[in-house]
């Protein structure tokens, strides 16, 4: 039997969170159903649809990420995509303030588009997928 000794590295949002919300989004769908009052099964409704929305995302698009020695997988909403290292222009990451938020996110460039990830979708550290990724031959980035 031929075991894959070769280095993989899975990056995506917190399972347990999307797991929360669909639980929640459960809950919130019960409690739209036994309510009375239309105006608090209107609220219950929304909460369950958001709630709903988010869970799906998590668990589907997950793990968002995926980097191997021949290239990397992209697994979005909007991007779907399997790329070999050399196809991609530049790996970097964005610090911006925005109101005062400190903010950080992976940057991926290639074929004229460009990937945003943020820590939420990665669930780590931009900077640190950056290094990584770039240890399995990613371009550094214009910064």
């Amino acid at each position: 039997m031929d075991i894959d000794r070769r280095p993989t590295c899975r990056y995506g949002p917190d399972r347990r969170l999307a797991w929360g919300a669909a639980v929640f989004a459960v809950l919130a769908v019960v409690a739209a159903l036994t309510m009375t009052d239309p105006a608090g099964r209107l609220v219950a409704g929304l909460l369950a649809v958001v709630l709903g929305a988010y869970a799906f995302v998590g668990l589907k698009y997950s793990p968002c990420l995926v980097a191997t020695s021949e290239g990397l997988r992209i697994h979005t909403l909007s991007v779907t995509t399997t790329l070999r290292w050399e196809e991609i222009s530049s790996v970097r990451v964005d610090n911006a303030t925005h109101l005062g938020i400190a903010n950080r996110a992976l940057e991926l460039d290639f074929d004229e588009r460009l990937v945003v990830l943020g820590r939420h979708a990665l669930g780590t550290d931009p900077q640190e997928v950056c290094g990584v990724l770039r240890s399995f031959g990613a371009a550094p980035g214009k910064s």
